[in-house]
């Protein structure tokens, strides 16, 4: 054809191994003889060369629907491997754009599914973490994630202001009011007043 004109006997070497590492799924490994490296050293020479242009297109191809398959298996590590290998092949690829926006929400709802379950097991500061965990360009950034933390820190905020109006309550009791030091009704009532200035409970006892 009038494409193979254009390649002298070497490239068309090189297209035959890219094809050949195509089939064997070596798509951007190992470096230097993998189908997507071959490829691109036949554009390199020879821009547009239609079976080099073809054949990146099926390396990116066969990367995202992997990256595809690794989401659906909750495999979100192996996923990013892919996306990212096909970013590194195809930078303004549509399909590379849609699964990072798909990776990102899944990893969200992850995060998220962790957090709730600390939470709900009475470890806030686990929880918290858990969030904390995902503050990278994946995931950890969004409305959601931020609405979620800021509800678990008030309500961490909220637990320890019971648990010091409770001590409070119980040093006044037993007639601790200012001594000793650090454990005294005083103490605690101004440690959740600190804490939480308009809590009714704070309020309440200053009176």
């Amino acid at each position: 054809t009038a494409a193979d004109d254009r390649l002298d006997k070497s490239l068309r070497t090189v297209l035959e191994r890219a094809d050949k590492a195509l089939a064997r799924g070596e798509l951007v490994t190992p470096a230097g003889s993998s189908a997507a490296d071959l490829y691109r050293q036949v554009l390199a020479k020879v821009p547009g060369e239609p079976r080099a242009t073809s054949g990146l297109d099926k390396v990116v191809g066969e990367l995202l629907t992997g990256a595809e398959q690794a989401i659906l298996a909750n495999r979100l590590d192996d996923a990013a491997r892919l996306i990212e290998a096909a970013r590194g092949v195809q930078p303004d690829n549509v399909r590379v754009a849609f699964l990072s926006t798909q990776l990102g929400k899944e990893r969200e709802r992850v995060l998220l599914t962790k957090a709730r379950q600390a939470a709900a097991s009475g470890d806030l500061g686990k929880a918290l973490a858990v969030l904390g965990s995902g503050n990278d360009a994946a995931s950890g950034n969004t409305a959601l994630v931020a609405e979620a933390r800021r509800s678990l820190e008030a309500q961490q905020v909220n637990e320890r202001v019971r648990e010091l109006l409770r001590l409070g309550s119980e040093r006044l009791r037993s007639g601790a009011l200012t001594e000793p030091a650090s454990d005294n009704s005083r103490f605690y009532l101004e440690s959740a007043r600190a804490l939480a200035p308009r809590d009714p409970g704070v309020l309440r006892l200053s009176d």
